[in-house]
Protein backbone atom coordinates (compact mmCIF):
# COMPACT_ATOMS: atom_id res chain seq x y z
CA UNK A 1 0.00 0.00 0.00
CA UNK A 2 2.35 2.24 1.09
CA UNK A 3 4.57 1.69 -2.42
CA UNK A 4 1.30 2.28 -4.34
CA UNK A 5 1.01 5.52 -2.40
CA UNK A 6 4.84 6.35 -3.24
CA UNK A 7 3.81 5.97 -7.01
CA UNK A 8 1.02 8.04 -7.37
CA UNK A 9 2.46 10.82 -5.21
CA UNK A 10 5.47 10.08 -7.67
CA UNK A 11 2.89 10.45 -10.77
CA UNK A 12 1.48 13.22 -9.09
CA UNK A 13 4.31 15.74 -8.79
CA UNK A 14 5.46 14.68 -12.53
CA UNK A 15 2.12 15.78 -13.96
CA UNK A 16 2.24 18.73 -11.90
CA UNK A 17 5.73 19.93 -13.44
CA UNK A 18 4.65 18.58 -16.65
CA UNK A 19 1.76 20.86 -16.25
CA UNK A 20 4.70 23.95 -15.26
CA UNK A 21 6.52 23.27 -17.95
CA UNK A 22 3.94 23.62 -20.72
CA UNK A 23 2.33 26.71 -18.87
CA UNK A 24 6.15 28.25 -19.24
CA UNK A 25 6.32 27.52 -22.83
CA UNK A 26 2.56 28.19 -24.50
CA UNK A 27 1.56 30.93 -21.82
CA UNK A 28 1.16 34.41 -23.32
CA UNK A 29 1.03 36.41 -20.70
CA UNK A 30 4.61 36.12 -19.07
CA UNK A 31 6.13 39.42 -18.82
CA UNK A 32 9.54 40.14 -20.51
CA UNK A 33 10.22 36.78 -21.49
CA UNK A 34 9.96 37.52 -25.90
CA UNK A 35 9.82 33.65 -27.69
CA UNK A 36 11.36 33.88 -30.81
CA UNK A 37 11.43 31.34 -33.67
CA UNK A 38 13.64 31.14 -36.34
CA UNK A 39 13.55 29.65 -39.84
CA UNK A 40 16.83 29.39 -41.04
CA UNK A 41 17.38 27.38 -44.63
CA UNK A 42 20.84 25.45 -42.91
CA UNK A 43 20.20 22.22 -45.90
CA UNK A 44 19.38 22.57 -49.31
CA UNK A 45 20.47 25.29 -52.02
CA UNK A 46 20.76 28.01 -49.77
CA UNK A 47 22.10 26.91 -47.12
CA UNK A 48 25.21 28.94 -47.34
CA UNK A 49 23.31 31.88 -46.55
CA UNK A 50 21.01 30.47 -44.03
CA UNK A 51 24.63 28.97 -42.09
CA UNK A 52 26.36 32.78 -42.69
CA UNK A 53 23.20 34.15 -41.06
CA UNK A 54 23.11 31.75 -37.98
CA UNK A 55 26.28 32.17 -37.14
CA UNK A 56 25.90 35.54 -36.53
CA UNK A 57 22.86 35.05 -35.23
CA UNK A 58 24.17 32.48 -32.20
CA UNK A 59 27.23 34.90 -31.59
CA UNK A 60 24.87 37.42 -30.66
CA UNK A 61 23.00 35.16 -28.62
CA UNK A 62 26.03 34.10 -26.23
CA UNK A 63 25.72 37.94 -25.52
CA UNK A 64 21.65 38.81 -25.05
CA UNK A 65 20.72 35.17 -24.15
CA UNK A 66 17.39 35.08 -25.98
CA UNK A 67 14.77 32.33 -25.76
CA UNK A 68 15.18 31.29 -29.39
CA UNK A 69 14.24 27.95 -31.50
CA UNK A 70 15.47 27.03 -34.76
CA UNK A 71 14.64 25.46 -37.39
CA UNK A 72 15.49 24.28 -41.04
CA UNK A 73 14.18 25.54 -43.61
CA UNK A 74 15.54 23.25 -45.74
CA UNK A 75 15.57 25.98 -48.82
CA UNK A 76 11.87 25.34 -49.62
CA UNK A 77 8.71 27.62 -48.89
CA UNK A 78 6.85 24.23 -48.08
CA UNK A 79 9.23 22.71 -45.51
CA UNK A 80 9.52 26.40 -44.07
CA UNK A 81 5.63 26.21 -43.73
CA UNK A 82 6.02 22.90 -41.83
CA UNK A 83 9.17 24.63 -39.44
CA UNK A 84 6.64 27.34 -38.48
CA UNK A 85 3.80 25.11 -37.89
CA UNK A 86 6.26 22.93 -35.57
CA UNK A 87 7.23 26.43 -33.89
CA UNK A 88 3.42 27.17 -33.37
CA UNK A 89 3.23 23.82 -31.73
CA UNK A 90 6.38 23.52 -29.77
CA UNK A 91 7.39 27.23 -28.63
CA UNK A 92 4.40 29.48 -29.90
CA UNK A 93 6.13 32.12 -30.60
CA UNK A 94 5.67 35.66 -30.12
CA UNK A 95 7.90 36.25 -32.95
CA UNK A 96 8.81 34.83 -35.81
CA UNK A 97 11.92 35.39 -38.40
CA UNK A 98 11.95 33.55 -42.02
CA UNK A 99 14.82 34.35 -44.29
CA UNK A 100 15.16 34.27 -47.98
CA UNK A 101 12.15 36.16 -50.42
CA UNK A 102 10.36 32.68 -50.91
CA UNK A 103 10.53 30.97 -48.20
CA UNK A 104 9.27 34.12 -45.90
CA UNK A 105 6.57 34.83 -48.35
CA UNK A 106 5.05 31.41 -47.85
CA UNK A 107 5.53 31.66 -43.82
CA UNK A 108 4.50 34.98 -43.51
CA UNK A 109 0.53 34.32 -44.00
CA UNK A 110 0.44 31.78 -42.03
CA UNK A 111 2.17 34.18 -39.32
CA UNK A 112 0.21 36.76 -39.98
CA UNK A 113 -2.89 34.51 -38.94
CA UNK A 114 -1.87 33.99 -35.63
CA UNK A 115 -1.09 37.50 -34.77
CA UNK A 116 2.94 36.46 -34.65
CA UNK A 117 5.12 39.52 -35.23
CA UNK A 118 7.56 38.58 -38.57
CA UNK A 119 11.01 39.66 -38.55
CA UNK A 120 12.10 38.49 -41.86
CA UNK A 121 15.48 39.18 -42.65
CA UNK A 122 17.70 38.39 -46.74
CA UNK A 123 14.40 39.14 -48.39
CA UNK A 124 14.44 41.78 -51.22
CA UNK A 125 11.23 41.67 -52.59
CA UNK A 126 9.43 45.11 -52.50
CA UNK A 127 7.09 46.61 -49.69
CA UNK A 128 7.60 43.76 -47.52
CA UNK A 129 6.77 45.73 -44.10
CA UNK A 130 3.90 47.34 -45.64
CA UNK A 131 1.74 44.65 -46.01
CA UNK A 132 0.84 44.35 -42.13
CA UNK A 133 1.74 46.04 -38.64
CA UNK A 134 2.72 42.34 -37.54
CA UNK A 135 5.80 42.51 -40.38
CA UNK A 136 9.22 44.04 -40.11
CA UNK A 137 12.20 43.48 -43.09
CA UNK A 138 15.79 43.95 -42.14
CA UNK A 139 17.45 43.51 -45.28
CA UNK A 140 17.59 45.46 -48.69
CA UNK A 141 15.36 45.26 -51.38
CA UNK A 142 15.23 45.10 -55.19
CA UNK A 143 13.74 48.43 -55.74
CA UNK A 144 16.69 49.90 -53.12
CA UNK A 145 19.32 48.07 -55.41
CA UNK A 146 18.54 47.93 -59.05
CA UNK A 147 18.37 51.13 -59.76
CA UNK A 148 22.10 52.04 -58.70
CA UNK A 149 22.86 49.57 -61.07
CA UNK A 150 20.54 50.85 -63.32
CA UNK A 151 21.95 54.43 -63.13
CA UNK A 152 25.29 52.81 -63.31
CA UNK A 153 24.73 51.35 -66.79
CA UNK A 154 23.05 54.01 -68.32
CA UNK A 155 24.82 57.16 -67.14
CA UNK A 156 28.39 55.57 -66.35
CA UNK A 157 28.41 53.07 -68.56
CA UNK A 158 26.68 54.92 -71.22
CA UNK A 159 24.80 51.56 -71.91
CA UNK A 160 21.59 51.76 -73.89
CA UNK A 161 20.51 48.52 -74.66
CA UNK A 162 20.49 45.94 -71.91
CA UNK A 163 19.08 42.15 -70.77
CA UNK A 164 17.95 40.77 -67.58
CA UNK A 165 18.86 36.88 -66.79
CA UNK A 166 17.08 36.69 -62.94
CA UNK A 167 16.49 33.65 -60.91
CA UNK A 168 12.36 33.04 -61.04
CA UNK A 169 11.08 33.99 -57.83
CA UNK A 170 10.15 36.56 -55.49
CA UNK A 171 13.56 37.45 -55.04
CA UNK A 172 14.35 37.88 -58.55
CA UNK A 173 11.62 39.43 -59.68
CA UNK A 174 11.84 41.84 -57.38
CA UNK A 175 15.23 43.19 -58.95
CA UNK A 176 14.45 42.39 -62.89
CA UNK A 177 10.95 45.07 -62.52
CA UNK A 178 12.99 47.21 -60.49
CA UNK A 179 16.00 47.36 -63.03
CA UNK A 180 13.28 46.94 -66.08
CA UNK A 181 11.89 50.63 -64.21
CA UNK A 182 14.22 52.79 -64.10
CA UNK A 183 16.23 51.48 -67.04
CA UNK A 184 13.46 52.28 -69.25
CA UNK A 185 12.96 55.74 -67.62
CA UNK A 186 16.36 56.85 -68.48
CA UNK A 187 15.68 56.11 -71.78
CA UNK A 188 17.03 52.73 -71.98
CA UNK A 189 15.69 49.15 -74.21
CA UNK A 190 15.08 46.43 -71.97
CA UNK A 191 15.29 43.42 -74.85
CA UNK A 192 14.71 40.96 -72.88
CA UNK A 193 13.98 39.07 -69.23
CA UNK A 194 15.12 35.76 -68.99
CA UNK A 195 13.85 33.52 -65.52
CA UNK A 196 15.00 30.16 -64.24
CA UNK A 197 14.54 28.23 -61.41
CA UNK A 198 16.70 27.95 -58.68
CA UNK A 199 17.52 24.19 -59.23
CA UNK A 200 19.00 24.92 -62.75
CA UNK A 201 22.83 24.45 -63.73
CA UNK A 202 23.15 24.85 -67.76
CA UNK A 203 23.13 28.48 -68.64
CA UNK A 204 24.13 28.10 -71.89
CA UNK A 205 21.28 28.34 -73.86
CA UNK A 206 20.21 31.48 -72.30
CA UNK A 207 23.87 33.25 -73.01
CA UNK A 208 23.46 31.69 -76.54
CA UNK A 209 20.45 34.38 -76.62
CA UNK A 210 22.59 37.12 -74.86
CA UNK A 211 25.12 36.77 -77.55
CA UNK A 212 23.43 37.32 -80.60
CA UNK A 213 21.26 40.25 -79.26
CA UNK A 214 24.52 42.11 -78.41
CA UNK A 215 23.14 43.74 -75.03
CA UNK A 216 24.96 46.67 -73.62
CA UNK A 217 24.37 45.55 -70.43
CA UNK A 218 24.33 41.97 -68.68
CA UNK A 219 22.20 42.36 -65.35
CA UNK A 220 22.37 39.33 -63.41
CA UNK A 221 19.86 38.14 -60.77
CA UNK A 222 21.15 34.73 -59.00
CA UNK A 223 22.19 33.49 -56.01
CA UNK A 224 25.79 32.07 -54.94
CA UNK A 225 25.90 29.00 -56.81
CA UNK A 226 24.18 30.12 -59.64
CA UNK A 227 25.60 33.53 -59.96
CA UNK A 228 28.88 31.92 -60.18
CA UNK A 229 28.02 29.28 -62.50
CA UNK A 230 26.06 31.94 -64.53
CA UNK A 231 29.30 34.15 -64.51
CA UNK A 232 32.01 31.16 -65.40
CA UNK A 233 29.20 29.73 -68.53
CA UNK A 234 29.10 33.47 -69.93
CA UNK A 235 32.78 33.86 -69.89
CA UNK A 236 33.30 31.04 -71.66
CA UNK A 237 30.55 31.75 -73.71
CA UNK A 238 31.86 34.48 -75.21
CA UNK A 239 29.28 37.37 -74.02
CA UNK A 240 30.92 40.60 -74.50
CA UNK A 241 28.19 42.74 -72.80
CA UNK A 242 29.46 44.71 -69.38
CA UNK A 243 27.93 41.83 -67.10
CA UNK A 244 26.82 43.46 -63.42
CA UNK A 245 25.06 42.24 -60.19
CA UNK A 246 23.68 42.57 -56.64
CA UNK A 247 25.39 42.52 -53.47
CA UNK A 248 25.58 38.35 -53.70
CA UNK A 249 28.63 38.83 -55.29
CA UNK A 250 30.23 40.81 -52.77
CA UNK A 251 30.66 38.47 -50.03
CA UNK A 252 34.31 37.37 -50.56
CA UNK A 253 33.31 33.58 -50.45
CA UNK A 254 30.70 34.22 -53.57
CA UNK A 255 33.67 35.72 -55.61
CA UNK A 256 36.10 33.09 -54.44
CA UNK A 257 33.79 30.45 -56.22
CA UNK A 258 33.15 32.82 -59.07
CA UNK A 259 37.16 32.47 -59.63
CA UNK A 260 38.55 35.00 -62.72
CA UNK A 261 34.85 35.02 -63.88
CA UNK A 262 34.01 37.69 -61.79
CA UNK A 263 36.71 39.83 -62.56
CA UNK A 264 35.38 43.28 -64.15
CA UNK A 265 31.97 42.16 -62.98
CA UNK A 266 29.90 45.46 -61.40
CA UNK A 267 27.99 45.39 -58.24
CA UNK A 268 26.03 46.96 -55.70
CA UNK A 269 28.28 46.61 -51.69
CA UNK A 270 27.59 47.39 -48.30
CA UNK A 271 30.29 49.57 -46.64
CA UNK A 272 30.63 46.23 -44.35
CA UNK A 273 32.95 44.94 -47.21
CA UNK A 274 34.27 48.28 -48.45
CA UNK A 275 34.91 50.38 -45.89
CA UNK A 276 34.82 48.05 -41.84
CA UNK A 277 34.55 50.02 -39.14
CA UNK A 278 35.79 49.47 -35.80
CA UNK A 279 32.04 47.44 -35.02
CA UNK A 280 33.10 45.36 -37.98
CA UNK A 281 36.46 44.68 -37.14
CA UNK A 282 35.56 43.60 -33.30
CA UNK A 283 33.24 41.38 -34.65
CA UNK A 284 35.15 39.90 -37.42
CA UNK A 285 37.81 39.41 -34.67
CA UNK A 286 35.37 37.56 -32.26
CA UNK A 287 33.47 35.83 -35.18
CA UNK A 288 36.92 34.41 -36.55
CA UNK A 289 37.91 33.20 -32.84
CA UNK A 290 34.15 31.17 -32.71
CA UNK A 291 33.95 29.61 -36.49
CA UNK A 292 37.85 30.07 -37.53
CA UNK A 293 36.89 31.72 -40.43
CA UNK A 294 36.34 35.46 -41.55
CA UNK A 295 32.33 36.73 -41.60
CA UNK A 296 30.54 37.73 -44.81
CA UNK A 297 27.63 40.67 -44.12
CA UNK A 298 25.00 37.80 -43.76
CA UNK A 299 26.40 36.98 -40.46
CA UNK A 300 26.25 40.30 -39.14
CA UNK A 301 23.12 40.94 -40.09
CA UNK A 302 21.93 37.82 -38.21
CA UNK A 303 24.46 39.79 -35.39
CA UNK A 304 22.32 42.72 -35.45
CA UNK A 305 18.60 40.90 -35.76
CA UNK A 306 19.29 39.26 -32.45
CA UNK A 307 20.70 42.92 -30.73
CA UNK A 308 17.21 44.68 -32.08
CA UNK A 309 15.64 42.04 -30.78
CA UNK A 310 17.43 42.44 -27.19
CA UNK A 311 15.90 45.74 -26.87
CA UNK A 312 12.28 44.58 -26.52
CA UNK A 313 10.17 42.77 -24.21
CA UNK A 314 7.16 40.94 -23.98
CA UNK A 315 4.98 42.83 -21.48
CA UNK A 316 1.58 41.45 -19.50
CA UNK A 317 -1.39 40.56 -21.27
CA UNK A 318 0.06 41.80 -25.06
CA UNK A 319 -2.08 38.79 -26.66
CA UNK A 320 -2.34 40.11 -29.90
CA UNK A 321 1.31 41.43 -29.28
CA UNK A 322 0.29 45.40 -30.24
CA UNK A 323 2.14 46.08 -27.49
CA UNK A 324 5.47 44.39 -28.51
CA UNK A 325 5.21 46.32 -32.20
CA UNK A 326 4.64 49.37 -30.82
CA UNK A 327 8.12 49.00 -28.89
CA UNK A 328 9.43 47.52 -31.80
CA UNK A 329 8.92 50.80 -33.51
CA UNK A 330 9.57 52.81 -30.89
CA UNK A 331 13.30 51.71 -30.79
CA UNK A 332 13.87 54.52 -34.37
CA UNK A 333 16.82 52.90 -34.42
CA UNK A 334 20.57 51.56 -33.49
CA UNK A 335 24.00 51.43 -34.54
CA UNK A 336 24.70 47.85 -35.31
CA UNK A 337 27.79 46.15 -37.49
CA UNK A 338 25.93 47.24 -40.90
CA UNK A 339 26.38 50.56 -39.59
CA UNK A 340 22.83 52.97 -38.33
CA UNK A 341 20.31 51.42 -38.52
CA UNK A 342 17.45 52.70 -38.76
CA UNK A 343 13.06 51.75 -38.77
CA UNK A 344 11.25 53.81 -40.70
CA UNK A 345 7.63 54.52 -40.09
CA UNK A 346 6.19 51.05 -41.78
CA UNK A 347 9.12 48.73 -40.23
CA UNK A 348 11.80 48.49 -42.87
CA UNK A 349 15.47 48.36 -41.73
CA UNK A 350 17.95 48.79 -44.67
CA UNK A 351 21.32 50.15 -44.87
CA UNK A 352 23.23 51.96 -47.87
CA UNK A 353 24.96 49.96 -51.05
CA UNK A 354 27.37 51.76 -53.27
CA UNK A 355 28.52 50.65 -56.75
CA UNK A 356 31.80 49.08 -57.11
CA UNK A 357 33.29 46.43 -59.52
CA UNK A 358 35.29 43.75 -58.44
CA UNK A 359 39.05 43.94 -59.70
CA UNK A 360 41.96 41.06 -58.63
CA UNK A 361 39.44 39.59 -56.67
CA UNK A 362 38.87 42.42 -54.48
CA UNK A 363 35.77 45.26 -54.63
CA UNK A 364 36.66 48.59 -55.96
CA UNK A 365 34.59 51.54 -54.96
CA UNK A 366 33.34 53.27 -58.32
CA UNK A 367 33.18 57.22 -57.89
CA UNK A 368 29.96 58.81 -58.41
Amino acid sequence: MNNKKLIWGVVGVVVILVIVILSSRLGNNETGALRIGAIIPLSGTTAFFGTEFKNGFDLANKIYKLDISIEDSKSTPADGVSALQKLIVTNNPDIVIPILSSISAAVTPVALEKKIVVFQSLTSANDIAAQSPYVFRYFTSGAQEAPIMSELASEKLGAKTAYVIYQNDEYGLAYANAFKKDFESRGGSLLSMDGFVRTESDFRGTLTKVKAAKPDFLYVIALDQSLATILKQAKESGVKSKIATNWVLAAPAVIALAGSASEGVYLTSPSYYTAPTPEVERFASDYKAAYGKDPSAYSAIGYDLVDILSRVKKTDGDADHQKLIADITALGGIRGIMGDLKIDAVGEITFALYPAVVEGGKLKLINN
